[in-house]
């Protein structure tokens, strides 16, 4: 196993279950389209969502 792998299984977070996941995301992304004016708009809401996620797991990285 690589570094990558090593990594992943050291610092793992409890699993969610892929359906509610997905109806979660799902329900995301259709509260977005409903509120966005336009398409650029959309696209810096998710760009902002992304940018929360991975500063949110870097930090949860770094305690570890």
């Amino acid at each position: 196993m690589g570094i990558k792998g090593k990594l992943a299984w050291r610092f793992k977070i409890d699993k969610v279950a892929k359906p509610l996941f997905q109806a979660t995301y799902r329900e995301l992304m259709n509260f977005l389209i409903m509120t966005s004016e336009n398409v650029d708009s959309l696209n810096q809401k998710i760009l902002d969502i992304g940018f929360k996620v991975g500063e949110h797991l870097l930090m949860d990285y770094a305690e570890n």
